[in-house]
């Protein structure tokens, strides 16, 4: 497999807890970052937090959930 620009790999090895059991070379000069699972998940789950809160602004903004409680419009949210 070939990676390029902006491309990452063993995000699969951080969400199952296991190693990543992989040699890669670069062909060309490369930043590397390491990234342990706990910030990973941390990154993981604010990404999703803030694309939730997002989506209830955007149902929030519509005439009809104008009466739904925040907490449903929450539920609704992290099932779309």
């Amino acid at each position: 497999m070939e990676l390029g620009k902006d491309d990452f790999f063993g995000q699969r090895a951080l969400l199952n807890d296991e190693p990543h059991p992989s040699t890669v070379t670069a062909t060309e000069p490369t930043w590397l970052i390491t990234i342990d699972r706990h910030n990973y998940t941390e990154i993981v789950l604010a990404f999703q937090m803030k694309q939730l809160n997002k989506q209830v602004k955007f149902y929030r903004e519509l005439p009809l959930f104008a009466d739904v409680k925040e907490e449903d419009l929450y539920k609704l949210a992290a099932k779309t």
